[in-house]
């Protein structure tokens, strides 16, 4: 199987794409490609051998006085990306997970603006690609088993448990901008949470095969605002009649 996690702001979108053996076994997705697009930076790539390959990205306003946005059009190319390094890799994407929109606190305003999440999930829904929603604050719970945790703590966790996913964070890390570090890192973890999604689905692993209640409260709690748990909501996909 092969998995996307996608976040997206309007400022910058990160890409990771995992694969894992599709059947019973351990849990080992190996990451197949990851890009980051910024207003700041432009569209980034690393090739294997350390090089950087850089397309300027396109930006402008919104309106006087905002901040700089991601053009959409660079946004549906990055996920069009996505899609064949997928096809490339020997299928098509199983499943991406897309981090959800802040509901409440003081960056709930930033997601939304601009449609950008908008425009990454309709050119999956196009794609007839399944897209799984996952609240920011569920990277926190599964990697820190504290959902009320910092992101800034994330990092170090990852480093911890996932080393490689951390690794291939410092490449994108540019001087003291630590956004791009952390927002690749949270791509890499929504990607993994859509990979164990499937493994749990298809049967091939338990939840009682997860690490820690936190882990399993991912797939298994509700919120105020998520009154139906992972496993108990349908995937956003186009239907079989129409997607084609």
């Amino acid at each position: 199987m092969i998995v996307a996690g996608f976040d997206v702001a309007p400022t910058h979108t990160a890409a990771v794409v995992l694969r894992q053996a599709d059947g019973p076994g351990p849990l080992n997705p190996k990451i197949v490609g990851h890009w980051y697009i910024t207003t700041k930076k432009g569209v980034y790539d690393r090739a294997p051998d350390r090089a950087w390959l850089r397309t300027a990205a396109s930006i402008k306003k919104i309106t006087p006085g905002t901040k700089r946005m991601v053009r959409l059009d660079d946004l549906s190319s990055l996920t069009g990306t996505v899609l064949k390094a997928a096809s490339m890799a020997g299928e098509p994407l199983t499943l991406a997970a897309v981090e959800d929109y802040v509901y409440n606190g003081r960056t709930s305003g930033s997601h939304d603006a601009g449609g950008a999440g908008d425009r990454v999930r309709h050119r999956l829904w196009c794609a007839g690609v399944p897209v799984r929603e996952i609240p920011p604050g569920e990277i926190k719970r599964f990697v820190l088993h504290n959902w009320a945790a910092s992101k800034d703590q994330v990092p170090p966790g990852t480093r911890k448990r996932w080393p490689a996913l951390f690794m291939l964070a410092l490449g994108y890390k540019v001087g003291a901008d630590v956004d791009t570090f952390g927002d690749v890192i949270d791509a890499g973890w929504l990607a993994r949470l859509g990979v164990i999604e499937i493994m749990l689905r298809r049967g091939y692993i338990g939840l009682a095969e997860l690490e820690h209640d936190q882990e399993r409260i991912t797939y298994q709690g509700t919120t105020k605002n998520r009154t139906r748990c992972i496993l108990d909501t349908p995937f956003t996909e186009k239907p079989l009649a129409v997607a084609r």
